[in-house]
């Protein structure tokens, strides 16, 4: 199974997570040049290693269970915001959720932007916002729903290139992960579909 590829900044590479089944039941992040050679495996289990992107320094930022946490809703192994060096080395987690957070993405200011599951004063189903963070770890913060029952999930987040605007995908809590997408304008407020 291959998911979540993503073009190098000089679109020379692309990076993206894989698992082979019963033989490789952990999802790692793999690079391939974009003319198919240098297919090279960069993360090994037992972690699921899913959604990396490329920095602009040439780390690379992704979603790990090696945090080390089980989600308080199914049980399974939660996923935090990692950043490692290109060849692998130096893996360390740079936020503190409890819960999972996913599709890592760069915007233009250097922040990484992503999707967080946020249980914390929640019911169960307004939970899944946008947060941003500097990949150093510092000033994690919501961009964009924490307070918000609709939508229900905010996925794929990429930075709209000029514009301020965020494209991202509306979807359900808990359901396959497609629905409409959408404009988000931060400018307009954290909280309210005016943005």
């Amino acid at each position: 199974y291959v998911a979540d590829c993503e073009v190098s900044w000089d679109a020379k590479r692309i990076i993206f997570s894989k698992r082979g089944g019963k033989t490789q039941p952990w999802w790692s992040v793999w690079e391939i040049g974009v003319d198919g050679s240098g297919l090279r495996q960069i993360t090994k289990g037992p972690y699921h290693d899913v959604g990396p992107a490329y920095l602009p320094d040439g780390r690379i930022v992704f979603s790990s269970s090696r945090i080390g946490i089980r989600d308080e809703y199914h049980g399974y192994h939660a996923t935090g915001l990692t950043v490692m060096n290109a060849d692998g080395s130096d893996i360390h987690p740079i936020s503190v959720n409890s819960e999972n957070e996913f599709d890592p993405t760069v915007l233009p200011d250097g922040r990484v932007a992503f999707g967080r599951w946020e249980y914390v004063d929640k019911n169960a189903l307004t939970m899944q916002s946008l947060w941003s963070i500097h990949p150093d770890g510092t000033e994690e913060t919501a961009i964009f729903a924490n307070n918000m029952v609709l939508p229900e999930a905010i996925l794929d987040v990429r930075p709209v290139p000029h514009s301020g605007l965020l494209a991202v995908t509306l979807a359900k809590h808990n359901a396959p992960p497609r629905g409409s997408i959408a404009y988000i304008d931060p400018s307009k407020g954290k909280n309210g579909t005016e943005a």
